[in-house]
């Protein structure tokens, strides 16, 4: 009998196992391996509480990543964010939120998946903006009322948790004086000595800080049995006339009253000496614009009072619904339906005092003609509107109001047959910039102009108080816009 070949034999044994296998037996996968790190990361803006990040994600089969952030009193990282995986390779970009203002971070990006971490990034470094303070006070001043007595008054320029003042004497350090609340612009401070010198400023604070003013106030107080300082200092101008100071006098042992002026920008000098219980002096300045400071203080055999000082724009200016002001400007582009576009240059006068009242020229020229397209008077009325009046002047001299302000929509006025309605408030005036792009002005008034015994009417838009008319189109009836005119750039010194 034949032996049977050992190697034949076991070959068959295995391919017994092999056809008793069910093929529908799972595979079993590889092991997952653990992904490639990203690289190139990179902090590339930030704000107060964020950051914008970016990386180079080099795996493709990560699950997802995670930012880490070390936290030094830790001596460790720990994941600051997780971050959906990428879709293959290629830049990730992901805005890191919910950080702190002004703080420095410590960053790394890492990729995972079940197998594991990658090998992290590079790190970066960098701070969050930090959170702003208010805007700080303004016109700081200081008044001696007696001899252990100063006043500080400052301007609020924002909302604040509180104010701080803040106090030395010469050669000394700032210290800390008092805290105050929100909206308060004055404080009285009872702790001075006669005869001394102190410096004060104020700061506004929030919980991100003090900002404080630019300008501190310097004073020096009175002698004791000198005269308490004069009070509530005020003018009223008269423009090409005069200036009218008024005041109260506290003091009843004064011999009388100093009074100083300084233009603008220069040393103070001596205007008036005034006798005692005077209470008001008129500067007769007449057609010297500027914008003027005055400080005045009572005096007696003893010594003198602080100082109180006020400031007075004396510049032929009218605040108002169009502010008017010699050398404002106003530069329209004019588009019509019969030719190309052109310019417009409005122009605001010195103004003629015409009935002892100051009206102010208004010309305006066609760019790069020396045509005057149109000359008159206006002048702004607290609480009334702009006025008109008819160049040259009338005997007497009657102003129209043309421009109603405040007033209840549908107010009209009627100026020479003609009527101007208020037609709306708070209207968007899509208007075009000097380069020709598009532009809006928000919160205007518009106004209805007709014109008597004519089919043509207008329709200016006023920006009130800080800039005038921003557009005015032109009408007519059956017809439509015959003319744009859009402001394109201006010049107010109101």
């Amino acid at each position: 009998m034949s032996r049977i070949n050992p190697l034949i034999l076991l070959l068959l044994v295995a391919g017994l196992v092999l056809s008793c296998k069910d093929p529908k037996d799972p595979v079993t996968p590889p092991a997952p391996v653990v992904p490639t790190g990203p690289n190139l990361f990179t902090i590339v803006s930030v704000t107060q509480y964020s950051m914008n990040l970016t990386w180079n994600d080099r795996s493709e089969d990560e699950d997802g990543f995670k930012v880490q952030v070390y936290i030094e009193s830790e001596s460790a990282w720990f994941t600051q964010a997780n971050v959906a995986a990428h879709a293959g390779i290629g830049t990730v970009t992901y805005e890191l939120t919910n950080l702190s203002p002004g703080t420095v971070y410590r960053l790394r990006v890492v990729a995972w998946n079940a197998a594991g971490e990658s090998a992290p990034s590079n790190e970066q470094q960098r701070s969050t903006t930090a959170a702003p303070l208010p805007r700080a006070p303004s016109d700081v001043q200081a008044v001696a009322l007696a001899a252990v007595t100063v006043r500080v008054t400052w301007q609020d320029n924002d909302v604040v948790d509180a104010f701080v003042i803040q106090r030395h004497v010469a050669g000394g350090q700032w210290a800390d004086l008092a805290t105050v609340g929100d909206a308060v612009v004055v404080y009285t401070d009872n702790t001075v000595s006669a005869e001394t010198t102190y410096y004060y400023r104020v700061g506004a604070q929030n919980e991100n800080g003090i900002a404080w003013s630019a300008d501190s106030a310097v004073v020096t107080t009175p002698a004791p049995g000198a005269p308490l300082a004069p009070d509530s200092l005020v003018a009223e101008v008269v423009i090409g006339r005069r200036v009218i100071l008024h005041w109260l006098d506290r003091a009843v042992n004064e011999t009388g009253f100093e009074l100083q002026r300084a233009p603008y920008g220069q040393q103070f000098q001596p205007l008036a000496m005034l006798g005692p219980d005077v209470t008001q002096y008129n500067d007769e300045l007449g057609t010297n614009p500027d914008v003027y400071n005055y400080q005045l203080r009572a005096y007696n055999g003893i010594g003198s009072s602080g100082w109180v000082r006020i400031t007075v724009d004396y510049r032929y200016c009218s605040d108002g619904l169009i502010p008017l002001c010699e050398g404002n400007t106003w530069d329209y582009v004019v588009s019509d339906t019969v030719g190309e576009d052109y310019e417009i240059r409005v122009q605001s006068l010195r103004p003629e005092f015409i009935d002892d009242l100051d009206w102010y020229g208004i010309r305006s020229i066609r760019t790069g003609t020396p045509d005057v397209d149109t000359l008159y008077y206006w002048r702004n009325i607290d609480d009334t509107g702009t006025f008109q009046l008819d160049y040259p002047a009338p005997v007497p001299a009657a102003g129209n109001l043309l421009y109603r302000w405040p007033a209840a929509l549908g107010s009209y006025t009627v100026i020479n047959g003609d009527s101007v309605q208020l037609v709306s408030t708070g209207t968007t005036v899509l208007g075009r910039t000097e380069a020709g792009e598009d532009t809006a002005f928000t919160n205007c008034l518009a106004y209805e102009h007709r014109y008597h015994g004519s089919d043509r009417y207008d329709q200016v838009f006023i920006h009130p108080n800080d800039i005038g008319v921003v557009q005015l189109k032109q009408y007519v009836r059956g017809i439509g816009v015959v003319a744009v005119r859009d402001l394109i750039r201006w010049h107010i010194q109101n």
